[in-house]
């Protein structure tokens, strides 16, 4: 598609850091596709923490411009915290970019104080998520709902991932008017999705598990946002009351497995959970990946246990993998849901609520967690169906083309709406 940008733009785009997930991979995907249509683009973030997958030699890989800020992190330390709100500043003031665009919460608090102080002509923030639940104490969680809402004041454009991201925002936390939002769903190259059959086969062999294993992935960071300790309880219930049902030798159930990919705070808590003897379930921990494209098609399920949530990549990914999804219906979770809702009550009294493409479950609802594992079991054939139906969604709705696209037109809507557009 031809676009008419002007050379001259130039954007500074802000995250805290590049860690495995949406918004890096936000980051340097647009980082890099608008830089090709005549955008010039600087990347500004900080380090990756050392139990984190790190992103940033992609991005140097990628061809983009890239400049670290040491003290830019995802902790909150007051003197590195003014450290980074300094270097952003400086960089800024030096460069002096027509648009900044911060991503997540702390690049966006200082990112955004940095450009108004360098007076950057648009500023733009996306919320891929938000801290306002899940993250701190009421306390905290007040301050950062106050500053939230003096930024807004000073952002050109607010953009969310979904329309119930941006309902949340509006009517729940009051962060800013409706009118002051843009709904711009994420987007990605789907070149390798999904992998031949032969890497399905070679990935299970890796984990030591047969074609015949019917295998519950959980994929993502190890925070205590994303609840992964739900994940593993609610599978060992699954296996439990499973082999508490075999009455017949003759008839065998099938096996089950666990996947967990990815790593974070809590790893070395999961390791030592899923160390003692009388853990039932076989759950392999196999840390970050690079070949998720092969993960995803290996399972047969990607279960997503979080308590807070904007569109989360991984449901995006297991779709268009074919991989049906079983989730918290959390933050942005149910606008990726397909089809009219069936409401299921199982004979064990177990709740979920079934959609063409997956299955959502109460937050922080273990029993129906076991519930929609169990009936995607029971209905194979149904399971596949689902993730036909959102393979085809995600490559209609998700593509890395729509994205910049989006991107594209909300930045020359906001330099137009300034006089700011060179013809």
């Amino acid at each position: 598609m031809t676009r008419d940008s002007s050379p001259s733009i130039k954007v500074a785009r802000v995250i805290a850091r590049l860690n495995i997930g949406g918004p890096a991979i936000q980051a340097i995907s647009l980082s890099k596709e608008l830089s090709s249509q005549g955008f010039e683009c600087r990347l500004l973030t900080g380090v990756v923490e050392p139990d984190e997958g790190d992103l940033t030699s992609e991005a140097f890989q990628e061809g983009i411009k890239i400049f670290i800020i040491p003290s830019l992190s995802r902790e909150i330390s007051f003197i590195k915290d003014i450290r980074a709100f300094w270097g952003l500043l400086g960089e800024l003031r030096k460069w002096r970019p027509d648009i900044l665009h911060t991503h997540t919460a702390k690049a966006g608090t200082l990112g955004r104080l940095a450009g108004l102080l360098a007076r950057i002509p648009v500023r733009v923030h996306t919320f891929h998520g938000h801290v306002f639940y899940g993250y701190f104490g009421p306390f905290k969680t007040q301050v950062f709902l106050l500053v939230e809402r003096i930024l807004a004041c000073f952002t050109d454009a607010l953009v969310v991932l979904s329309k119930s991201q941006m309902r949340e925002l509006v009517d729940t936390y009051h962060i800013a008017p409706e009118n002051k939002f843009q709904i711009v769903p994420l987007g990605f190259d789907f070149a390798s999705f999904p992998p031949p059959k032969s890497a399905k086969e070679n990935k299970r062999i890796a984990w030591d598990l047969t074609p015949e294993h019917y295998i519950c992935g959980f994929i993502g960071r190890l925070e205590p946002i994303k609840n992964p300790f739900l994940f593993v309880e609610a599978f060992q219930q699954l296996v439990s009351q499973r082999r508490n049902k075999s009455k017949d030798p003759q008839c065998p159930l099938q096996p089950i497995a666990a996947v967990i990919v990815g790593g974070g705070s809590l790893q070395e808590a999961l390791r030592a959970c899923l160390a003692e003897p009388v853990s039932p379930a076989p759950i392999k921990m196999v840390g970050w990946q690079n070949d998720l494209s092969e993960i995803y098609s290996a399972l047969d399920v990607v279960v997503l246990t979080s308590l807070n949530e904007g569109t989360p990549v991984a449901l995006i990914e297991a779709m268009v993998s074919g991989t049906p999804i079983v989730a918290t219906n959390v933050g942005g979770i149910c606008d990726l849901m397909v089809g009219e809702k069936q409401f299921v009550n199982d004979d064990e009294g177990r709740q979920f609520i079934v959609y063409e493409n997956g299955i959502l479950v109460g937050p922080q609802d273990i029993e129906g967690i076991v519930g929609a594992l169990n009936f995607l079991l029971l209905n194979q054939e149904q399971g596949r169906q689902m993730g036909r139906i959102g393979r085809a969604f995600a490559l209609k709705n998700f593509s890395l083309d729509r994205l910049v696209d989006d991107v594209h037109q909300l930045y020359r809507r906001e330099l137009d709406r300034k006089g700011l557009l060179q013809c």
